[in-house]
């Protein structure tokens, strides 16, 4: 079996599925790590073409919670993915959800993942922002060390 070949095909179904969905004017969901930009372009389109876009973002507070998670992953049977890998993906991952996702979305919730069950920080309706918990909210700016940008345009 080719680990990259079967991933290039799943990646090939999973986009003609969205396209299924979005001509049939079906609602659908995605789950997506959001440590690249390659759904900007649909969103953007979606977006245009009328469609309500929700984004619910489960955050972590850090790469090496993200290595911890994996490990537990991996103990129990499921795929591994190289230290290196989760720290460099983990703050491109945060940037893109608050910079570049966040702004494309009519409405946004965002909860710590940290514990058993997510606890929601805030939310935006309408690129209108709602902070439920400061704490948090300031740690996932400081997480990708934006907080001044942030707290200087809020």
């Amino acid at each position: 079996m080719n680990p990259v070949g079967v991933q290039i095909e799943a990646g090939k179904v999973f986009l003609k599925e969205i396209e299924t969905n979005v001509a049939a004017g079906t609602d659908f969901a995605f789950e997506t790590t959001l440590s690249g930009r390659m759904y900007v372009h649909l969103l953007n389109k979606l977006v245009f073409d009328g469609w309500k876009v929700a984004l619910f973002y489960l955050w972590i507070p850090s790469a090496e919670f993200s290595r911890l998670r994996v490990e537990q992953r991996v103990e129990s049977g499921g795929h591994d993915i190289p230290d290196e890998a989760i720290a460099r993906r983990y703050k491109r991952t945060v940037l893109n959800f608050m910079n570049v996702f966040a702004p494309l979305c009519d409405k946004v919730l965002c909860c710590d993942n940290s514990a058993p069950a997510p606890i929601p920080f805030f939310v935006d309706l309408n690129q209108k922002r709602q902070v439920i918990d400061h704490v948090r909210y300031l740690q996932i700016l400081e997480s990708v060390h934006e907080r001044k940008k942030h707290v200087e345009d809020g």
